[in-house]
């Protein structure tokens, strides 16, 4: 029988009730963590309506916000008010759009809000919240883009010959009060003033650096400038602005060739307030800059590296260098598109996550054996942490220990002149022989996967007695090891991965009484480090590293758990709108490089759906309005599609089921692509609904048209792929997973026969996976969906190949591109160059892990997580396939914008289960709980569920508990 209870006292009361061993002290809540257009103290936003947001945090059950205030000054006082909104009833504080008077250029705006709670009491914040504007269209002031004069200039921007320098001097004769500089480059930039390497101050006081500026755009419509507060760099006096350019995304090999030979620039404009009230302004001209080649940095590419004479510093940065040599820049007019502010979190080593060497290997040489190249001749291995003498003909092997993206920091005695070679790998050969696919004697590196990247470091020492240390900034590496090779004998003291990639906030962590899941997660974290580099690209070791939207499609949802994502999505977003063709297909890379791969199924619709999820993840509604557009001529020139007899064709069929072990043939692609139109239909229906105000608006006569449009695309489905029985004339797992998704199916009949026949399949196929990239994506997801839980967790902990844990048995640190990219058995695969071991597609799997082991799911109709529905899968398997044990706890935090969500259960040897919630002030959650026939003992922290503070109402049936909470922390049992 059917249980429910309506907890009114909660309802009616419920602020006036405290828990057990609550106080007065703990019953009042703060405001933190303030942050404008998804930044804290952002410097250099063009946003017209930047958008507010905050969270309220208490110890207290129940807790809600009834109204705000927000106040916006000029001054750090508050006097000088821009905007006040007055008292706002209202539960909202994320993306609170601002309604003052209009926003002027180059401005610090301070901010602060008032929060009222359901007791009406009333706080303020307390952090020194601000934001800055850029330039707002206010113009360049003559700034012109500058370049090495044609004629120092190389063939090619990635050649020895010395990278472009820049530099001015500026006399300053009155005391400054405060100064900026908006700069950027055609290519990858670093900026000095006075010597000192430019940067923003942290909250801490600490200076904080941007690495590979500007970002990686499309540079055919947009680069993007960077904005620095140098108010302390700059001093009353003589003073000099300093630039160094290298080609970067703008022309090295990453470009392809996409923009032509172009020709490296650099753009500036100071903007300095003397304490007096007057102003003035510097600009890069070609009448007033000096620029040469004659540095240390001789060359730097992505793909190939960074080679630097250390030998060639000089003090061209500071102030009285004789720069008679240097020769006068000329106009750069390579660039044709729009110069805009950046966007999203900025690309920074990521000191946290410093990696120390495990060990160093050092050796000489190689003996061939009969399997092919041998063995490494080892002289000694050391700890990670010594210093290490190398002499000339050695070579040492650096084990980092984790596949990483970044460079090395290292520190290095010996003569002026002696060059060091450091190259970079993934992995080391292991034993040599060539029927293991090795492409070197075991234990040097193993490089052929990189293909034609050269991934090397090239250091020239200048003899400092007192040692050099040295870090490149001008490239990065995907690396776990590095072998080091010397002209001359040095004293190696210390080395040191440093992980660079665009800062996104990981407040998210996830944790299980399986070792093996535990490193399976951690691996895909790597991986999303390692990827999310000013792009989201497929690899970052080889000569690839793109934008590839295929990757991010299929991985999107599960990066948005693990990470902040918010602003780097609508960064990237930019890049689709800016590549999309004149017909409205997106290119299946964003930025657009490499080759016309466009409009492809499963890669282009990641255009419709990286603004849902981002929608659905952080309430940002501001990314669909930002797209809709964009997104409404994707669908229109899919609807162009018609051919073969059909209508809704979908996209094309270049890609697939990448990668899938059941095979990849055209009719499988082209069934794929009709699925892919039939989910943009009814994502498009959804957005729709989302933006429509009311009944009968646009977007609700939208949603209706994309509604029946994805009818339509089912009923042709129907009759082109579903048999008379009901099953689908298209076999395989990944076909079954997309029909059971998107609800394909006829009828029920038809779809429960799907279930079980997708059972069957991965049954019969020894519980392992038999999808590629789509089907991975989605396979587990759907499997709980449709009822099969069990059947889930079977290929969770599955061992075998292919499986998520099969690459982890074999040593993994990242998720790789195959699943047996190298193999204990057999070595690595022979697809030598399609074997990159640091590819996060498949990582997906941490979306099922978040919202369904742990059950931490948004609400569609109150996205961001305001409403949370949170229901837990916990491993209740009677039977387990050969070699597997059941999970028996789960515990998980997500950092939501409106706090940190927590689900945690753990079960004993009876079956009694123990579940640990916690729901963030200002949210609610409807939360449902698995239980068995015989388990009727439920409680809270020991309380019934009518007594318990906190629980709205609930029902219990004979296998589920549904819960309704208000904010707050609670311990859930269920036993017999």
């Amino acid at each position: 029988m059917k249980k429910v209870l309506l907890v009114l006292a909660s309802l009616l009361c419920f602020s006036t009730f405290t828990t057990r061993g609550e106080t007065n002290a703990t019953k009042s809540f703060t405001i933190s963590d303030l942050r404008v257009e998804y930044l804290k103290n952002p410097i250099g936003i063009d946003v017209a309506a930047p958008r507010f947001s905050w969270k309220m945090e208490s110890d207290r059950r129940g807790i809600s916000q009834t109204g705000y205030q927000i106040i916006v000054s000029t001054d750090k006082q508050g006097k000088n008010i821009v905007w006040d909104s007055e008292k706002t009833a209202s539960d909202l504080s994320v993306h609170i759009i601002y309604k003052g008077i209009a926003l002027q250029p180059s401005t610090r705006y301070y901010w602060k809000v008032n929060v009222w709670d359901n007791d009406g009491n009333k706080k303020t914040s307390r952090e020194t919240a601000f934001f800055e504007t850029g330039l707002m269209n206010s113009g360049w002031n003559g700034a012109k883009w500058i370049k090495c004069n044609d004629t120092d200039a190389p063939e090619n921007e990635s050649q020895t010959d010395g990278i472009p320098m820049f530099r001015t001097e500026c006399m300053l004769d009155k005391e400054i009060k405060s100064a900026r500089i908006y700069s950027s480059a055609l290519g990858v930039y670093d900026l000095f003033i006075n010597g000192n390497r430019v940067g923003n101050t942290n909250a801490d006081g600490k200076l904080c650096f941007d690495e590979l500026k500007p970002g990686w755009t499309n540079y055919s419509k947009t680069v993007f400038y960077n904005t620095y507060d140098i108010t302390s760099f700059l001093s009353k006096g003589n003073n000099a602005i300093a630039a160094l350019v290298s080609s970067g995304w703008w022309a090295g090999h990453v470009a392809h060739g996409e923009y032509g030979s172009p020709a490296l620039g650099f753009i500036a404009k100071l903007y300095i307030v003397y304490k007096d009230g007057t102003t003035e302004t510097i600009v890069t001209h070609p009448e007033s800059w000096k620029t040469s080649r004659e540095g240390a940095i001789r060359m730097a590419d992505i793909y190939t590296g960074e080679d630097y004479d250390a030998r060639r510093e000089s003090e061209w940065k500071k102030v009285g260098f004789d720069d008679s040599n240097w020769h006068k820049p000329t106009e750069n007019k390579d660039f044709k598109g729009t110069i805009k502010a950046f966007i999203g979190p900025n690309v920074q080593v990521r000191k946290e996550l410093e990696q120390t060497p495990v060990s160093i290997t050092k050796y000489n040489g190689h003996t061939p054996d009969e399997k092919g190249y041998g063995m490494v001749n080892v002289i000694e291995e050391r700890k990670g942490t010594d210093r290490l003498t190398l002499d000339k003909g050695d070579t040492a092997v650096y084990d980092l220990g984790q596949n990483m993206v970044g460079w090395v920091k290292f520190k290095v005695k010996g003569n002026a002149g002696t060059r060091l070679t450091i190259r970079f790998a993934e992995s080391l050969n292991d034993d040599g022989s060539f029927a293991r696919v090795n492409d070197g004697p075991g234990g040097s590196l193993y490089r052929i996967i990189l293909r034609s990247a050269a991934a090397t470091l090239s250091y020239t020492l200048k003899g400092d007695k007192d040692g050099e240390e040295f870090r490149p900034t001008m490239t990065f590496f995907g690396f776990r090891y590095c072998d080091v090779v010397t002209t001359e004998q040095v004293e190696i003291e210390s080395m040191k991965g440093e992980v660079v990639g665009t800062v996104a906030e990981e407040g998210s962590s996830f944790t299980t009484s399986h070792a093996r899941v535990n490193q399976l997660y951690k691996n895909i974290m790597w991986g999303q480090r390692g990827n999310f580099l000013s792009v989201p690209t497929d690899c970052p070791q080889r000569d690839e590293r793109l934008g590839w939207t295929g990757d991010i499609l299929a991985f999107g949802r599960a990066a948005t758990y693990n990470a902040d994502l918010a602003g780097f999505f609508h960064k990237w977003m930019g890049d689709v709108r800016d590549g999309q063709r004149e017909d409205g297909a997106y290119y299946d890379l964003a930025p657009r490089v490499w080759g016309n791969e466009v409009g492809n199924a499963a890669w282009a619709e990641a255009g419709i759906v990286i603004p849902w999820t981002t929608y659905l993840m952080y309430g940002d509604r501001g990314i669909l309005e930002e797209n809709y557009a964009s997104m409404e001529r994707f669908m229109e020139q899919r609807s162009t599609q018609v051919f073969d007899g059909y209508k809704y064709n979908g996209g094309g069929i270049t890609h697939g089921d990448w990668l899938s072990p059941e095979g990849n043939e055209p009719d499988k692609k082209r069934y794929i692509a009709v699925c892919f139109y039939a989910y943009s239909a009814r994502l498009m229906e959804k957005m729709s609904q989302a933006l429509s105000r009311k009944a009968g608006d646009a977007y609700d006569s939208k949603a209706k048209s994309y509604k029946e449009l994805y009818e339509n695309i089912k009923a042709e489905f129907q009759a082109r792929y579903v048999n008379p029985d009901g099953s689908l004339k298209q076999k395989g797992q990944t076909a079954y997973l997309l029909a059971l998704k998107l609800h394909l199916f006829p009828d029920e009949k038809a779809q429960s026969d799907g279930i079980r026949y997708l059972n069957h399949l991965i049954k019969t196929n020894g519980d392992r996976l038999g999808t590629g990239f789509v089907g991975t994506a989605i396979i587990n997801q759907t499997l709980t969906d449709a009822g099969s839980i069990h059947t889930a967790y079977n290929l969770l902990l599955q061992r075998n190949n292919p499986s998520w844990l099969y690459s982890v048995d074999q040593g993994a640190t990242t998720i790789w591109e195959r699943w047996d990219g190298y193999t204990k058995e057999k070595g690595f695969h022979p697809a030598t160059t399609m074997n990159s071991f640091n590819h996060y597609a498949y990582g997906a799997v941490s979306e099922w892990m978040y919202r369904y082991m742990a059950g931490i799911n948004p609400d569609e109709n109150n996205p961001g997580f305001k409403h949370i529905i949170l229901t837990p899968y916990p491993d209740n398997r009677i039977s387990f396939p050969a070699g597997q044990e059941r999970i028996t706890s789960v515990d998980a935090t997500y950092h939501s914008y409106y706090g940190k969500i927590r689900s945690a259960w753990k079960s004993d040897a009876n079956g009694n289960m123990e579940y640990r919630i916690v729901i963030p002030a200002n949210t609610t959650a409807s939360v449902t709980l698995p239980k068995e026939r015989n388990q009727n003992e439920i409680a809270e922290n020991n309380v019934p569920l009518d007594k318990a503070k906190g629980v709205v109402s609930y029902s219990i049936e004979e296998q589920h508990i549904h819960i309704e909470l208000q904010s707050g922390s609670y311990v859930f049992t269920v036993k017999e």
